[in-house]
């Protein structure tokens, strides 16, 4: 075999360390950053979450995973050795670009208090012990406080949220006897999926209107846990808690010195704040008196248009439309995502963004897709994978709406979701509605390639074609064409990807899920034109008995009397 002249050698090493990327400098334990929610002993959701940042000995942000298995762990313990608390703290999740998801489920209250130690191998990292002054509720701990404004302002909620603003624009006035006559008898026959709740001095009671109302547990469960959730006086600004820059460290120009150290003597500060050990009055919200009704099918109702008479009635749904009115809360999915994760789901919204699949330079340059038959255009994906194997792979696992196409496309095999990401492109097209993987898909690494759509869910106003996601059309002509354009645009398509992944990391963080419920039904309980009740057939929705993991409420003042 004939051997390459020394000279030309060079420039092929070179190639090669590039496309690898060079070597950093190792993780400074010390210069890297710890920021997040679940370092607030006042902050209660069902996984507590927190986020590091490795930083080098030359205190620049590292932009991919630290060569071989991270060390980087959490040991989280109770102040006082008397109290033992159970509490599950998996793995830090790698994020593959630098940053470490670190998460923690609490299964008791604890009195004394918390001490989370954050390590790299055995050295503490940031400010680390973080002390989390007690009592530290856990998920099922009740403890109303009266004050929504400080409760809004722990979690950093946003100020405004234009999907709710748009949404409560047709509706300054809500008659609740209007509802009570017009919605049973519009919605509520024998193949309605209508649940009308009320809640009255934070207890939630609700009866069924219609066959279809199973999905009723997770309207139940995000409302009961709301009523007893649990947050401080203070907290962070949102920036604080969502990813350090809009923008990945590799994508920012070089940060002067003067710049890095003024941004690290901040983080310092904050990480200094965090150190101290916190006054943390515990409080749940108290939710508005409220009579509302839910839409737990798949479609929006109200179709009526605001200058039509009788005009349109708020029907809360969880996906909206183009041409309806419904308002718009987190899907099903969504909710039952973050109320569960670490426990009853495992594709949930934080364990997603450290299982994205290999690095985008080692993913499959194809597009990819694969899901049920229900929409006609996925059978044209499939046509289309057939003809253009070499552009992308697309698949049915399950006949349905179409079972006679079955024969002649073929069924594909289930792959873990997990798996998708080995793929560097994805397709998103719509199911009965708008396709509820999509707010996953976002998270992971890959371009998404998102089919034109009538229908939304409640953080899409928040996205930007070309920037978040590349659009194709609805009935798919220009898909081939959008995955050639991005083969050869690999770092324009690789940008977007990124900043489409940044921008679901901000919207879809858990505390995020609760600020836009709670948002939601504060809006409505402005508008109401009368005081709601509890109506004929309605019944309570108890809380969880949780005899295992007692909890003491320390909230001082009266809680509001019955009503």
């Amino acid at each position: 075999m004939r051997r390459l002249p020394r000279a030309a050698l060079l420039p092929l090493q070179l190639a090669l360390l590039v496309a690898a990327g060079a070597p950093e400098a190792p993780v400074s334990a010390p210069r890297s950053l710890v920021w997040g929610p679940g370092l607030r002993a006042g902050v209660v959701l069902p996984v507590r979450y927190f986020y590091l940042q490795a930083v080098n000995s030359e205190g620049q942000n590292l932009t991919r995973s630290p060569p071989g298995q991270t060390l980087f762990k959490v040991v989280i313990k109770s102040l006082s050795p008397k109290e033992l608390v159970r509490i599950h703290v998996p793995k830090p999740l790698d994020r593959n670009d630098g940053t470490f998801l670190m998460r923690y489920r609490m299964y008791e209250t604890v009195n004394e208090g918390l001490k989370v130690e954050v390590l790299y191998g055995d050295e503490h990292v940031a400010q680390s012990p973080y002390i989390l002054k007690g009592p530290v509720y856990h998920e099922y701990c009740e403890c109303p406080e009266e004050d929504p404004q400080a409760w809004q302002k722990t979690l950093s909620c946003p100020t405004m949220e234009p999907q709710i603003a748009k949404d409560f624009a047709s509706f300054p006035s809500i008659n609740l006897q209007q509802m009570l006559n017009e919605v049973p008898k519009r919605f509520g026959d024998e193949r309605g999926a209508i649940v009308h709740y009320t809640i009255l001095n934070n207890r939630v009671y609700r009866r069924s209107l219609g066959k279809y109302t199973d999905f009723k547990m997770f309207s139940d469960e995000i409302l009961l846990s709301l009523a007893r959730k649990e947050f401080g006086q203070q907290g962070e600004s949102r920036s604080e808690w969502g990813e350090p820059s809009s923008r990945t460290p590799s994508e920012q120009a070089p940060a002067t010195i003067q710049a890095r150290n003024e941004r690290r003597a901040s983080c310092k500060a904050l990480t200094m704040e965090m150190h101290t050990e916190w006054q943390n009055p515990e409080a749940k919200v108290l939710l508005p008196d409220i009579e509302f009704y839910i839409n737990l099918g798949d479609w929006p109702l109200e179709h009526r248009k605001v200058n039509e008479t009788p005009g349109p009635l708020p029907i809360i749904s969880w996906c909206g439309s183009l041409d309806s009115r419904d308002v718009i809360l987190p899907t099903y999915d969504i909710t039952h995502s973050t109320l569960e994760a670490m426990r009853g789901v495992t594709n949930d919204l934080l364990s997603i963004q450290g299982n994205t699949g290999p690095s985008w330079m080692n993913k499959t340059e194809k597009a990819f897709f694969r899901g049920r038959d229900s929409r006609e255009e996925r059978l044209q994906l499939v046509q289309l994978s057939k003809e253009n194997p070499e552009l992308l792979d697309a698949g049915i696992t399950g006949y349905f709406f179409f079972q006679e196409k079955e024969k002649e496309l073929g069924k594909a095999k289930l792959i873990g979701f997990f798996d998708f990401f080995k793929y560097k492109y994805q397709v998103n097209v719509d199911g009965t509605v708008a396709a509820y993987r999509y707010p996953y898909l976002m998270l992971g690494d890959s371009l998404v390639l998102k089919q034109d759509s009538t229908y939304y869910e409640h953080f899409y106003m928040a996205l930007k074609p070309w920037k978040h996601y590349v659009p194709i059309k609805r009935n798919l002509s220009d898909l081939l064409e959008k995955v050639k354009w991005a083969k050869e645009n690999d770092e324009e398509a690789k940008k977007i990807a990124k900043e489409g992944q940044l921008a679901a990391r901000e919207l879809l963080q858990p505390h995020r899920v609760y600020c836009y419920y709670y948002r939601v039904l504060q809006k409505y309980a402005e508008r109401q034109s009368s005081r709601p009740e509890i109506r004929d057939k309605m019944e309570l929705v108890p809380q969880p008995d949780d005899n295992t993991s007692l909890c003491q409420c320390h909230r001082e003042g009266p809680f509001r009397e019955e009503l």
